[in-house]
């Protein structure tokens, strides 16, 4: 009886409602959404893919290739609500000292608005398009740029839904949720091979290896993992 307890309670297969930092409605999505039940089905929630956040390039360099991610230190100029009822969208000017690029937002532009402010440095992040001659983001990510803040090579990008967005379980907090759940329940991460085969076939130690999954320190250390 004592082992299966242990067993049950194991972070793989300790139910997700008893997860860190994470309250019943978010919760229940990840169940509809993601099929996850249990704190292992979160730790095994592995990004498809790692961005580069360390670099940063001016708006004259935009490439014209819509299909990839940059990021660009502008300042923004002005925000105008464009369109009526469902065309309704939130359009915002930003510069840099080589010139101007438009970002847009068709969902909750009224929420977004709320939260800018003209005359301010943000970091915007996305995927850039061009359309008639100007270069333009679409629900680009924003943050106020602080120059002193470390920018990670390789950021985890992680599958979402719509709604689980809505409710804090974008890319980064599940990334932040799942960091939070492997300090909480590092102790339940059990090794599963002797420490001989562990030497032998110079593996990493398996919390080690979940971490760097979801917080990789270089590209070594992910191969290793």
């Amino acid at each position: 009886m004592m082992q299966e307890a242990a067993t049950f309670f194991s972070v793989w297969n300790r139910p997700l409602n008893q997860g860190c930092f994470l309250n019943e409605k978010q919760a229940a999505l990840l169940g509809k959404d993601l099929d996850f039940f249990t704190l292992g089905d979160l730790l095994k929630h592995f990004p498809f893919r790692y961005e580069d956040r360390s670099k940063i390039i001016s708006i004259r360099e935009l490439p014209e290739n819509s299909e990839q991610f940059v990021q660009v230190v502008a300042t923004l100029e002005s925000l105008e609500f464009l369109g009526q009822a469902k065309g309704r969208r939130l359009s915002g000017k930003f510069r840099d000292s080589s010139g101007m690029v438009e970002a847009v937002w068709f969902q909750k532009p009224d929420l977004i608005a709320r939260y800018l402010q003209a005359g301010t440095q943000y970091l915007v992040y996305g995927r850039v398009s061009e359309f008639n001659g100007r270069f333009n983001f679409t629900h680009p990510e924003l943050e106020v740029f602080q120059p002193a803040k470390p920018r990670p090579s390789m950021e985890p990008v992680y599958n979402s839904s719509e709604k689980m967005k809505r409710f804090g379980l974008d890319s980064k907090g599940l990334n932040r949720l799942i960091l939070r759940n492997i300090e909480a329940r590092k102790l339940e991460i059990k090794e599963p091979f002797p420490a001989a085969f562990m030497a032998k076939n110079q593996l990493m130690p398996l919390e080690k290896a979940v971490l760097e999954v979801h917080r990789p320190g270089s590209q070594e250390l992910l191969n290793q993992a």
